[in-house]
């Protein structure tokens, strides 16, 4: 339907824009596709493996006459949708912006790009949420609840921790940070710090230096050093974010200075 009302519009420019704009709302199909395409590709890659369904495929391939194996035709509308809204930029380039009907064109470079960035965005989600059920069937001596019930999966990365002989594996989720310890494929439970508890100080001795612990409990205390200056950034970036975030009620005083950057001396 959609090719059929681009081809009628016959190079017009704001016609081409007002289709994209009128049937915004039949993209949301977009997503459920996207984010089903990788259980997509999965399957074909199984059925693949088997001699008979792949002597099929290939079969009906070249009855088809078709150029590509199927694999790339179920790519292609995950890269057609992203760049939709780059084709209408394309157009407004050569748009004369004084021309009736260029606030179309805006209306649809605005309309496809919300498009791609809530496909890219709920793809993000889907992956993190797929990422979070293969550690909780990695995690050894976890007695906890569902990690589903710490919301989602924000950052994870290894870090050397002071006092520890083995690096640490850390998974930041938007209520609670999980510290564990890498033996093999698994991840053996540590501790955790709910959000809510937790406090950061940043180090002025060293760049790549922080510190995390319990705000009611001062031994529970973690000397993390990152690889990189951008790594803490991002980290320390996402964790202050994380505790501001958790306290809808009154914020305890030493959070709020410690989201201040409390610096060590």
């Amino acid at each position: 339907e959609l090719l059929q009302d681009l081809d009628s519009c016959r190079d017009d420019p704001v016609a081409v824009a007002t289709c994209f704009v009128e049937k915004s709302q039949d993209f949301d199909i977009y997503t459920q596709y996207c984010n089903n395409y990788p259980n997509s590709v999965a399957t074909l890659t199984e059925c693949m493996r088997n001699k008979v369904l792949s002597k099929f495929f290939r079969e009906k391939q070249e009855l088809l006459k078709q150029p590509f194996p199927l694999g790339a035709y179920l790519l292609k509308p995950v890269q057609r949708i992203l760049k939709y809204h780059l084709l209408l930029q394309e157009i407004a380039k050569h748009f004369d912006v004084n021309k009736e009907g260029y606030e179309v064109v805006e209306e649809a470079i605005e309309t496809m790009t919300g498009v791609a960035w809530y496909i890219n965005d709920m793809k993000r989600k889907h992956e993190h949420a797929v990422r979070q059920q293969e550690i909780q069937s990695l995690l050894l001596n976890w007695k906890g609840m569902d990690l589903t019930t710490y919301g989602e999966l924000v950052l994870e990365g290894t870090f050397r921790v002071q006092r520890a002989r083995s690096e640490r594996t850390f998974f930041l989720f938007y209520k609670a940070l999980l510290i564990t310890k890498k033996r093999g494929d698994h991840f053996v439970y540590k501790t955790h710090i709910p959000c809510a508890s937790l406090m950061l100080i940043e180090s002025t001795r060293d760049s790549l230096c922080f510190t995390l612990t319990h705000y009611k409990n001062s031994k529970q205390q973690h000397n993390v050093q990152a690889k990189t200056v951008e790594e803490k950034r991002i980290w320390t970036h996402h964790i202050k974010k994380l505790i501001l975030e958790n306290h809808h009620a009154i914020i305890p005083q030493k959070i709020l200075d410690v989201t201040n950057i409390v610096r060590k001396e």
